[in-house]
């Protein structure tokens, strides 16, 4: 229910119906921005980083504690449907627990992530694409890795 729901949720995210809101252009639901993992200027990261999307928005709806865990499109039962959600600190429900704040937020423990993601698995990084082009819509990645060999036929069996 706090992530997926039959009906009424949000199609903005690549997973079936999402129940929390999502963040716009690759910014916390709650406000902010992300800092990510390419501010670090490490020599190792040989990737392009893109924004924050996809995905890791929608897992970050969650764990970046910018909004209520209770903060849901549809309510479960006869709750109804918002399409805010419920705001940034949720609907009231009674959401309890050592890592919970008082506005239902995550504020503490291995499940909250942050909006510092520096410290985190890298996300938003583009993969290379072993030299293969898009399709459709998708568009391979900008490789910057020097030690990357391109592969020696586009079919992999």
């Amino acid at each position: 229910m706090f992530c997926h729901t039959p009906h009424g949720g949000s199609t903005d995210a690549p997973v079936p119906l999402w129940n929390k809101r999502l963040g716009a252009a690759g910014a916390p639901a709650g406000g902010g921005s992300y800092t990510t993992y390419d501010t670090l200027q490490t020599p190792s990261l040989d990737g392009t980083v893109a924004q924050v999307g996809s995905i890791s928005m929608a897992c970050l709806s969650c764990h970046d504690g910018t909004q209520a865990m209770d903060n849901v499109i549809n309510a479960p039962g006869s709750g109804g449907i918002l399409s805010d959600g419920g705001g940034n600190d949720g609907r009231a429900y009674t959401w309890s627990g050592s890592t919970v704040n008082s506005a239902g937020r995550l504020s503490s423990g291995a499940a909250l992530i942050g909006t510092d993601l520096t410290n985190d698995h890298p996300i938003g990084i583009q993969y290379c694409g072993g030299g293969l082009a898009g399709s459709g819509t998708t568009v391979s990645g900008t490789c910057k890795d020097g030690d990357f060999n391109l592969p020696q036929t586009k079919t992999i069996n």
